[in-house]
């Protein structure tokens, strides 16, 4: 291969490198305006809440068959080609209904001004894994970079689910909370904006079952 062509090459790899690397950041970037407005930021228009709630109502799970109509040209296969299969016809919806979710089950609904910080942690354990502390730090360029966040006091909610005794989980909770507000101070946050609650297992997700491995959470909620 000559070195003009090889130049060609490089050139088209750098060029795909930096539009993925593009495409990556501009999720990022609306993954944080997300979770702000999440947060109840004032840079979000009031719309946004809306928009989101609006998303959240659509359909999950089982559903109104489809009106399943064949476009014209699937009505029967090209004479020349019988072997060929046709393609499926493509679903419409029934009028009136929205369109179904095709991913799995929609996550609970929250208030604006409660985040969950999809923290994980062993079983039994208050210690943050690296995993978590890298969770935490994004969350604390989400609020520190946001001025109308980074002015604003949070209260940490530790939860788990009912397996297992309240007490235990009641303190497993509280110390869970405590390790996530300790993290997030020394990442910067002062500690007088920011507290720690642990609930155990007396508040469950809405409509879950109180065992669900969901309630084993921790959330953020700015007061």
């Amino acid at each position: 291969m000559s070195r003009g062509k090889r130049l060609i090459g490089w050139t088209a790899v750098m060029a795909v490198g930096a539009l993925g690397a593009a495409e990556a950041r501009a999720q990022r970037q609306d993954m944080v305006q997300a979770d702000r407005c999440q947060l109840g930021a004032a840079s979000c228009p009031k719309q946004v809440a809306a928009a989101a709630s609006d998303a959240e109502e659509m359909v999950v799970g089982p559903q109104l068959p489809f009106d399943f109509t064949p476009l014209p040209h699937q009505t029967r296969a090209p004479a020349t080609a019988p072997h060929l299969v046709t393609a499926p016809p493509r679903p419409t919806l029934a009028t009136g209904h929205k369109r179904p979710m095709l991913a799995g089950p929609a996550e609970p609904r929250r208030p604006v001004g409660v985040l969950d910080t999809k923290l994980t942690f062993a079983n039994g354990s208050a210690d943050l894994s690296p995993a978590a502390k890298q969770r935490l730090s994004y969350l604390a360029h989400v609020i520190l970079d946001e001025p109308s966040l980074a002015a604003a006091s949070y209260r940490i909610d530790g939860h788990t689910n009912s397996v297992g005794a309240r007490a235990a989980n009641l303190d497993l909770s509280q110390r869970r909370a405590n390790a996530v507000v300790d993290y997030l101070v020394s990442l910067g946050m002062p500690r007088t904006q920011i507290e720690a609650a642990g609930h155990g297992p007396d508040m469950p997700l809405s409509g879950s079952d109180p065992a669900d491995a969901a309630n084993r959470r921790v959330e953020i909620a700015k007061k």
